[in-house]
């Protein structure tokens, strides 16, 4: 909690919270489940984004859509989804489900997504009405079921939660190999490339908006967010904090990216030292940050409401 209040203090738009790898936890120490961490978050915090990583393989699209939905109305709008698309070893064991190679991995995982997103639209804008004289609390003219039915799963809804603040949560989307790219350009809201070096990032920035062009997506309707790794540490304080600052501020500029996403340990210790050195230097470089009442709002995001998701 003090590293998420550290990080709001200087202005960043969102935590990730991430799934960790099993190797993180080399002594069995399980950490806490993200959107349940997100929740508790959203209570010590009022301005700055929460977005979870949560499966779109293992569990069920309703039950994450009304989770994720929940989400958004405690933090009053800052919420998103990190939807996890491929298993750690043991998961098809630990959850009981086979989810096949990975062609059938990112075919049941867009479907999965695709259910949630419509689950989010089934209660139009104003179809809540809390008028607790009348005892009327919802217009069901305006709360529509889904009826999805395809390979994996059949939904017939509505979602039980009323419209989220924002619409929907933010959808940020990792994109870690090429085959991730078709999956990011359709659903993702933010796109988060990680790359090896920054001749190859500049390429993946590039390919993320040429893949949403072909989706049909408006660029505006879309962020490119390289994760840049950044430790705390004896090695960084020889560099001298605003020289970091410096150089990702130019890898951000030449890749043609529209910010940056630091990855770290996340511990109050490393969230001090960014948001106490590194974070001002670097406002002097990027765009200074938005104030709007969502998340969506604070990333500058333009949501067609006409985009067509239904095909790839």
């Amino acid at each position: 909690m003090a590293a998420a209040r550290s990080l709001e203090a200087a202005g960043v738009t969102a935590l990730v919270l991430d799934r960790p790898a099993p190797t993180d936890h080399p002594r069995g120490v399980p950490a806490f489940e993200a959107v349940t961490l997100a929740a508790l978050l959203a209570r010590t915090t009022s301005r700055i984004g929460l977005v979870a990583a949560d499966s779109a393989l293992f569990g069920y699209p309703y039950n994450t859509a009304r989770r994720l939905a929940s989400l958004d109305h405690l933090s009053g709008g800052r919420s998103g989804w990190r939807p996890v698309t491929s298993p750690d070893d043991g998961d098809e064991a630990v959850y009981g489900l086979a989810v096949g190679g990975p062609d059938e991995q990112r075919s049941r995982a867009a479907e999965f997504v695709e259910v949630v997103l419509a689950l989010w639209d089934t209660w139009e804008p104003g179809a809540e009405l809390p008028d607790r004289a009348a005892g009327n609390f919802r217009d069901d003219t305006q709360i529509h079921p889904i009826d999805h039915r395809s390979t994996y799963y059949r939904v017939h809804g509505p979602l039980d939660v009323p419209r989220c603040p924002q619409g929907r949560p933010v959808i940020v989307r990792a994109v870690r190999t090429p085959d991730e790219l078709a999956m990011a350009a359709r659903f993702a809201d933010v796109v988060e490339p990680w790359c090896a070096n920054e001749a190859e990032l500049a390429e993946t920035v590039t390919a993320v908006r040429a893949a949403a062009g072909r989706a049909g997506r408006s660029p505006t309707e879309l962020l490119v967010l390289p994760a840049l790794g950044w430790r705390a540490g004896p090695e960084v304080v020889s560099i001298g904090e605003r020289d970091l600052s410096q150089r990702l501020g130019e890898v951000v500029t030449s890749t043609g990216a529209d910010g940056a996403t630091l990855v770290g340990p996340g511990t109050p210790e490393w969230a001090e030292a960014l948001a106490g050195d590194v974070l001002p230097a670097l406002r002097g470089l990027l765009a200074r940050p938005r104030a709007g009442a969502t998340l969506a709002e604070n990333y500058g995001l333009r949501r067609s409401t006409e985009t067509d998701r239904s095909v790839a």
